[in-house]
């Protein structure tokens, strides 16, 4: 849209654009009337800036304009600054920042011309229609006489389709002789008449275009515009009328006028498509595909000819084609996801319709077509599920969706009955045909169910009467028809036998879909042989079609599998070289190919396997790496190096870990997608969620039906507590892989976070039926029960666990802590002991402890207590790093029980950490996260593109980055609002009380400070004014005590808070600085007074702003407060100070600090806590490493 870029820089080339006379007078600078004095001469400055870089802007020097545009802003905003500055983005091209400083600009003045024409261009050129109109509407209402803002206003609702008000707004323009472009105007109301069908008046004011200029091009094309819109009219009102031949006719007619019009064709396409006419339908298509390759109506038109051919194969080449010039069409998507069911790739037409449903959601019918491909694969009540979702679609078609559910509640039955038929239960069987015959006696397949269970018991006149009864509702159904012929084979009615193969093969002699159906029947009821007959047969009448060929080729993948699966390697080799023979569209042979070759060499490694598991399993990654490793020698496994590298990730070794990952990647094309999984997944688990989303994003465009991928993209996606988002990636996976059970589990968890307990329960039973051995998604289910008190169930699902999986050891934990929770403490131990004997670990251990704790509590005994002692001292010396070592009590003082926690931390602080009763939330800069204060887990992490220079603890969490405050829960690291506190003013100390923040802002250019007291939502109640305040604090009793620098001297001033200052301040007597450079501040305060440091003067500085002197103190190290006390660290001392004019306490200094806790003070040395309370100390154990990185919380109960 750059044909009207004019409009976004005319404005800077007025610079030195005239030479006149100027004659001598006065004008106003409203700009410099309304700056302070101090400005003026950054306002000449910022002009001068804006001459030089509107001069680069003439010289097309586009860099060198942009950077004079920023350096005068940052000088002093001016408009001229803001306009220069987007239109040098404008012309660079960059569209979006253009935008930006437009908008900036117009915050200066919101009815500037120059900056609106700026603004209106950038939105056009985004294609932002509804925002341009906005904008030229206020430029048409500012200067009503400016005629080309009333054209842009009605160009633009034309634009939005919203012809009938810009026919209005354009019409009184050509009554205007001042108007500079008639000729297009009248072509913009002659295209606007054939939007509205009012083609006379429309081909009135192309002639009136053409007279005004009669070698104008547009207005002769726009006559015959006229022409064929009228054509396309007349075929679309015979279309209507269903009146097909002569619809063609007429679009006929209109690609005779304009034959390189791809739109004409496929319109002419459709006509011939609805009226049988399907090879000139075809050639119609693809007509319209050459002459317009991104128009989607000639590949949608195009896939319809080959659906109804069953030319599957072309038509998922044509909507591939389409998919690559056209990104992201639903309508296409959905063709595509139809050829692919077709075609037998069902996993393939599951995302295809997923995605056609995601990319429009107005669109229904993927909905519907993903149900029916479910129920075509056997995946009854996921399709019911999807259905039952599809009734809240905004265009639901209710009797669609009813047709669908009653088919797959229908085949549902028939499948159950199938299963009781080959267990040769004849009651069962029929008794779930007859439920089927109930809920939709209509369907054939009913009918043809109750033939094959007569004909497998025998009863053969039954079974022909019902076949005959499926063959009359559909005489084309090849179920019924082979079902009969079957049926007088064996009752030696040759002749009618003869019939119904005659009819089978005349229904299949021009079309082999019909007898390719009867073939995926067989496949899925795993008939090989049956369905290898059928194709073979097939193969014989069509030698040369692709749909038989890649049946054949599927099944004998399939063979594959399943022989592989029983370790038949040979003959799995054997399918998979037939394979290769037919198709080679299966992506997954040549992988499977290689696993099989794999695998039959693996019995040599199998002991090296489950030594490596068994060691990984329990936690002994580095000795696991051995065993791995020696399989890995004799078989290159790609599973079997990702396991190597996870034993080094798992054991910290991050680095050597990756890199035998990223060096597998490089080396190993062909397993490259293993690798990369296992890189992702690292990411995943060591909480890098960008980079874990965009790795198997990636993946997904090598391997788009990766259901590990779509797993894990879940998991990404829950961490981030978006669980709705992440339910909709597990069902992606679930659809790639319906047997993949660990995606049930996790969209389990996800609505269990959502607190849908049904629903959680209903994913984690599918979990356990998809795979008893999976022990994790009962595990899931019985904490589900136990979370809901339900004891009793939780307890059964447990015990079964034990039963199927007696090495699954969560489980038996689990347990163990229901019978803790239950007072059977004997039980509960005798699970552990065999535990800790099978699976030794920190968390059985912990267990043991607690049992043994609570055992020693109930009846005191000396051997409990050494038992009890023995595990503690195990846990700290075996597993001192994890969480259950930090959550072991200390018994040091038997009255005063004391917890030291640890928190490792992954960098370094850029500020002190902030404790919260349940988080510990630490600044790394980069990012801002928060741990639980008790096992030091990481809860949650933000990254902070901007670091936060300062955050206020308060209730709520407060980020302040300059002068803007972001307010962030503590609980779980949700930023709610970014609010700017000030305009102009930057944030240089804050403090937080239960009604809201006492703030200290310095003014960004200048030297004024104030003191401001906010509400929770950082809105100013109050402001204290000196350009002197240092820093502030306030009282328990609500006093304001600020600490002001007189140059010579100190001062402190008190404020009562809710009081105008004017009515009640005290001011302290000056304390004068031994030099200039002294500094001065505020420790902290306690009731109603707070503790001042001078210089090396020690101060108390009451609410009547008295200062009282504790005397000279040597250089501060650190001052630890609570809410009684601050305990003041120095070199050589530490002082205790409770208020008053005199300390309360003081200690030489031989630890490295001192902390005041509830009666006791803690010294912290390298090794051991001292817990010093009067004259006694008690040393307790402790890691003191100054290292910078780790947390120590201290706990007394």
């Amino acid at each position: 849209m750059r044909q009207l870029s004019y409009l976004c820089i005319s404005f800077v080339l007025f610079v030195g654009c005239q030479s006149r006379d100027f004659k001598p007078v006065t004008v106003k600078d409203p700009v410099v009337e309304k700056s302070d004095v101090s400005d003026r001469q950054k306002i000449e400055e910022a002009r001068a800036l804006v001459a030089e870089g509107s001069n680069e802007f003439q010289k097309g020097n586009m860099d060198s304009a942009l950077e004079k545009a920023k350096t005068s802003i940052q000088t002093f905003e001016l408009i001229d600054g803001y306009s220069l500055l987007g239109s040098s983005y404008y012309q660079l091209g960059e569209y979006e920042n253009a935008k930006h400083a437009y908008e900036k600009g117009k915050n200066l003045d919101p009815k500037n011309e120059k900056l609106l024409i700026g603004l209106g261009t950038v939105q056009s050129t985004l294609g932002e229609n509804e925002d341009a109109l906005s904008t030229y509407q206020t430029l048409s209402q500012l200067k009503p006489e400016e005629t080309i803002y009333t054209y842009k206003t009605g160009l633009l609702l034309k634009n939005l389709g919203r012809y009938q008000e810009s026919l209005v707004v354009l019409k009184p323009l050509e009554a205007k002789p001042e108007f500079p472009y008639p000729v297009e105007l009248l072509n913009q109301l002659g295209d606007i008449c054939l939007e509205l069908k009012r083609y006379d008046e429309a081909e009135a004011y192309f002639a009136k275009a053409e007279k005004l200029n009669p070698e104008l091009k547009t207005a002769k094309d726009a006559k015959l515009s006229t022409k064929i819109a009228s054509l396309i009219q007349r075929g679309n009102d015979f279309l209507n009328k269903k009146n097909y031949s002569e619809a063609a006719s007429e679009f006929k007619k209109a690609t005779d006028l304009q034959p390189q019009n791809g739109s004409l064709w496929s319109f002419l396409g459709n006509a011939q498509l609805l009226n049988g006419k399907l090879k000139e339908g075809e050639e119609s298509f693809k007509k319209a595909i050459s002459y317009s390759d991104t128009n989607p109506s000639g590949y949608v038109g195009l896939c319809n000819v080959y659906i109804q051919t069953h030319n599957y194969s072309d038509c998922l080449k044509t909507s591939k084609q389409a998919g690559v010039k056209i990104p992201k069409n639903a309508e296409i998507r959905n063709k595509q996801g139809i050829c692919e069911w077709k075609w037998g790739e069902t996993k393939k037409a599951n995302l295809s319709f997923q995605d056609a449903a995601s990319w429009d959601p107005n669109f229904f019918e993927p909905k519907l077509n993903l149900a029916y491909v479910l129920i075509d694969s056997g995946r009854f009540d996921e399709a019911l599920d999807v259905l039952k979702k599809a009734e809240s679609h905004p265009k639901a078609k209710k009797e669609d969706i009813r047709k669908a559910k009653v088919l797959a509640e229908s085949q549902k039955y028939i499948a159950d009955g199938d299963v009781f038929l080959r267990q040769g239960k004849r009651k069962q069987a029929f008794d779930e045909y007859g439920k089927a015959m109930g809920v939709n006696p209509e369907n054939p397949a009913v009918q043809n169910a109750f033939g094959r269970g007569y004909f497998a018991f025998g009863e053969y006149k039954k079974s022909e009467s019902s076949f005959l009864e499926a063959y009359r509702m559909d005489a084309t159904n090849p179920g019924a028809l082979q079902g009969l012929a079957r049926v007088y084979a064996k009752t030696g009615e040759s002749k009618k036998e003869k019939e119904y193969i005659k009819k089978l093969e005349i229904l299949s002699a021009t079309d082999p879909f019909s007898a390719i159906t009867l073939g995926r029947i067989a496949e899925d009821a795993s008939k090989w042989d049956e369905a290898e007959s059928i194709y073979m047969g097939l193969k014989k009448k069509f030698p040369n079609n692709d749909a038989v060929d890649y049946r054949l080729g599927s099944l004998y993948y399939k063979r594959a599998v399943e022989e592989n699966s029983k370790e038949n390697y040979t003959r799995a080799n054997e399918f998979i070289q037939k394979s290769k023979k037919y198709t080679k569209d299966i992506p997954e042979l040549l992988e499977t190919e290689k696993t099989v070759a794999e695998n039959s060499r693996f019995a040599e490694i199998l002991p090296f396997v489950k030594e490596g598991n068994s060691l990984f399993n329990r936690k002994k990654y580095i000795e696991a790496v051995t065993p791995y490793q020696k399989a890995y020698d004799k078989v290159p496994k790609a599973s079997l190096l990702v396991k190597i590298a996870e034993c080094y990730i798992e054991k910290g070794e991050e680095e050597k870990g990756l890199s035998i990952l990223e060096n597998a990647v490089r080396s190993n094309k062909e397993n490259a997608i293993s690798f990369k999984e296992g890189i992702y997944s690292f990411y995943y688990k060591k909480g890098e969620l960008k980079k874990a989303e965009d790795g198997f994003h990636d993946i997904l465009k090598e391997k788009p039906d990766s259901y590990y991928a779509y797993y894990m993209l879940g998991l990404v996606t829950m961490k981030r507590k978006n669980y709705e988002g992440a339910i909709i990636e597990f069902d992606r996976s679930i659809l790639v892989n319906p047997n993949f059970a660990p995606s049930n589990v996790a969209k389990g968890l996800a609505f269990y976070k959502l607190n849908q307990m049904d629903a959680a329960k209903r994913e984690f039973e599918k979990a356990r039926v998809k795979d008893s051995e999976f022990g994790l998604s009962s595990y899931n289910l019985a904490i589900a029960y136990f979370n809901e008190d339900l004891t009793k169930e939780s307890k059964s699902i447990l015990e079964s666990i034990r039963k199927t999986d007696p090495d699954f050891m969560d489980g038996e934990i689990q347990l163990a802590y229901i019978y803790f929770k239950e007072n059977k403490l004997e039980e509960a131990e005798k699970i552990i002991d065999r535990v800790l004997k099978e699976e030794p670990s920190a968390e059985a251990l912990f267990a043991q402890f607690r049992i043994l704790d609570a055992k020693q509590k109930q009846s005191p005994s000396d051997k409990v207590k050494t038992k009890r002692n023995q595990v503690k001292e195990k846990i700290l010396r075996e597993y001192g790093e994890t969480k259950f070592a930090r959550l072991l009590p200390s018994d040091a003082l038997d009255d005063e029980p004391l917890h030291v926690t640890d928190l490792n931390l992954s960098g370094t602080p850029v500020s002190t950490p902030i404790v919260y009763p349940n988080r510990i939330i630490v600044n790394y800069g980069s990012a801002l996260v928060g741990y639980d204060r008790i096992t030091k887990e990481l809860v949650w992490k933000q990254y902070t593109s901007t670091p936060f220079q300062l955050l206020v603890a308060g209730k709520e969490l407060v980020g302040i980055t300059n002068d803007t405050a972001t307010k962030i829960y503590p609980e779980s690291g949700k930023m709610t609002f970014k609010k700017q506190v000030l305009a102009g003013w930057k944030v240089k100390q804050g403090s937080a009380d239960g009604n809201g923040f006492f703030l200290l802002l310095e003014k960004e250019k200048g030297t004024d400070r104030k003191i401001v007291k906010t509400n929770p939502n950082l809105e100013i109640l109050e402001e204290w004014n000196g350009n002197d305040f240092l820093s502030f604090s306030y009282t328990e009793e609500g006093k304001l005590i600020v600490l002001r620098d007189l140059k010579k001297e100190f001062q402190i001033q008190v404020f009562a808070i809710g009081v105008s200052p004017e009515k009640e301040k005290k001011v302290s007597a000056p304390v004068a600085k031994k030099d200039t450079k002294e500094s001065a501040q505020i420790l902290g305060c306690v009731e109603d007074s707070c503790l001042i440091q001078l210089g090396n003067q020690m101060y108390q500085g009451t609410e009547k702003a008295k200062l009282y002197s504790l005397g000279n103190t040597e250089s501060i190290r650190s001052v630890v407060k609570n809410s009684e006390s601050l305990l003041i660290n120095t070199e050589n001392t530490a002082y205790l100070w409770k208020g008053g004019s005199k300390w309360k306490d003081s200690y030489a200094i031989q630890g490295d600090f001192y902390y005041p806790l509830d009666g006791l003070v803690v010294e912290g040395r390298s090794k051991e806590l001292l817990l010093i309370k009067g004259r006694d100390k008690t040393p307790v154990p402790w890691k003191g490493d100054r290292d910078g990185l780790r947390i120590s919380t201290v706990t007394v109960d």
